[in-house]
């Protein structure tokens, strides 16, 4: 198994629903297969054009039966229904499309980069925006008064650090050189007890293993993080847990060449009626050393508690 991050480490992009199409037959309609798309680890502080990142442009499609004249708007999100965890972009002027009219005839397609430019700030780091990206047939065309449209989302993960384009091309570089990675990439843990501290190895049996397949000893620096500050998606029915009810019983690793290294780690849940029957989430990190970039793999705990 080639190593890298367990969670996106530069870009990544997914196209996860269709936008909405108009009735079979309509006579005026327009469609998009952009959908909802989501970037997660952002950029922060330099313009990227999603197709020259993930040859994903938006494209439009006039599905009426006459030609039409097209617009497309770029909304901060708060005229749709936002996703959990997001909030709408604090300023639209940050997605720009490369054309935002089009003129097309019966079945014709219109394409558009779409360029994200997020302000080189620290308050900008580590956020969630949604945009809304909505196509409309201009009402006036034709004497009509009402037009028709669709909507698409975007959703815009920040990275919680600043890179550049060259600390990106050598993160990437690492990536594909490099092979190391947790096992298992998550623990589940049943049943857990409150108000004392387990140590995961000795009560359930259960630790992660570091498996270097490099030429070279790696070094790792180990350490719990927050789940919500992560790319993570937490599993149906499951809570953030504070990370500081995990403990790691070292701070750091070293793997020898073709060599597996363990990391033990010890979790403490309060015994408060408000903790029993209830399933958490974790996250541990282990950030390489010894490298001009960070690269990073994770491992991750899902806990259900004893009632």
């Amino acid at each position: 198994m080639k190593a890298h991050p367990a969670f996106p480490a530069i870009l990544a992009i997914g196209v996860l629903m269709p936008a909405i199409l108009p009735p079979v037959g309509a006579a005026i309609g327009i469609a998009s297969p952009f959908g909802e798309v989501v970037v997660k680890n952002a950029t922060v502080g330099m313009e990227f054009n999603l197709r020259s990142y993930a040859g994903i442009p938006y494209r439009v499609i006039n599905t009426s039966l006459t030609a039409e004249p097209i617009e497309i708007l770029v909304l901060n999100g708060a005229s749709s229904e936002l996703r959990k965890g997001y909030d709408p972009i604090p300023d639209p002027s940050w997605v720009r499309l490369g054309k935002s009219e089009f003129e097309l005839g019966p079945g014709g397609e219109g394409v558009t980069d779409v360029f994200i430019s997020i302000p080189k700030e620290n308050r900008y780091l580590g956020k969630k925006y949604q945009v809304t990206l909505w196509a409309r047939t201009k009402a006036q065309a034709g004497g009509r008064l009402f037009g028709t449209g669709v909507q698409s989302r975007l959703l815009i993960q920040t990275a919680y650090d600043f890179k550049t384009p060259e600390e990106i091309k050598k993160t990437s570089e690492l990536t594909a050189s490099l092979e190391f990675y947790f096992k298992p990439a998550e623990i589940k843990l049943v049943d857990f007890p409150l108000g004392k501290e387990i140590h995961a190895k000795k009560v359930f049996g259960k630790s992660f293993k570091i498996v270097n397949f490099h030429d070279q000893a790696i070094k790792m620096l180990l350490r719990e993080i927050d789940a919500s500050r992560s790319y993570a998606l937490l599993p149906s029915g499951f809570k953030v847990a504070p990370s500081d009810w995990l403990r790691l019983e070292r701070g750091e690793l070293n793997v020898e060449p073709d060599s597996i290294g363990e990391i033990n780690f010890l979790i403490k849940i309060p015994d408060l009626p408000e903790n029993r029957g209830q399933k958490y989430y974790f996250i541990v990190e282990g950030v390489l050393q010894g490298y001009e970039v960070p690269l990073s793999a994770y491992g991750r705990v899902s806990l259900e508690t004893a009632k």
